[in-house]
């Protein structure tokens, strides 16, 4: 198996009505827990949203995933929220739909969506006695529930399926297709 410990780091700020940027650093290890290496890698997004109404804006930028193969994906898109319950995020490179579902008495919302999203990623792994880059690229589509916080804890869980899959080993070029899968994932944030 592999891990990813990293930690985000982002500046959002508003400029007037119309414009406001979101940059942000991830820092991180990714890696096997029998690799020498530390799989440090730097991921970073620019992105600036352009509000074109209460209920429409437009996104564009870029996203550093610091991967062989997909070094750069754009961040481009709209998002929709034609009101308080439903929101479309069609930005790449995860779009998605959700819909509130509950709201707490402090103002915390609990959301349901489905999605997409580029997935997979990059490590150093322990192979044959020596640390070798791997490449996972796959596409998810998920489900899930979402908890927005008002102001403390944030957490989701989601479930979906993981499908055009490929792994490739960067110091062999040995590429192999693993079947298509499920994704179970649980994330919570402060």
């Amino acid at each position: 198996f592999v891990y990813d410990a990293t930690f985000d780091v982002g500046l959002r700020w508003r400029v007037n009505d119309r414009w406001r940027f979101n940059l942000g650093v991830t820092p991180g290890t990714y890696a096997d827990p029998d690799a020498d290496g530390s799989g440090f890698r730097i991921l970073a997004r620019a992105l600036a949203v352009y509000q074109w109404s209460e209920s429409l804006s437009f996104t564009l930028g870029a996203v550093y995933l610091d991967r062989d193969d997909i070094p750069v994906v754009p961040g481009i898109g709209f998002s929709w929220t034609p009101n308080d319950r439903l929101k479309l995020d069609a930005n790449m490179p995860r779009p998605r739909l959700s819909y509130m579902i509950y709201e707490e008495s402090g103002g915390a919302k609990w959301w349901a969506y489905t999605g997409a999203s580029l997935g997979g990623g990059q490590w150093v792994v322990r192979r044959d006695g020596e640390d070798q880059v791997m490449t996972l690229r796959q596409f998810n589509l998920v489900a899930g529930i979402e908890r927005r916080p008002i102001p403390y804890v944030a957490m989701f869980l989601e479930s979906g399926w993981v499908f055009g899959r490929e792994v490739e080993i960067q110091d062999t070029k040995e590429t192999f297709i693993p079947s298509d899968s499920f994704i179970v994932r649980l994330g919570v944030g402060y």
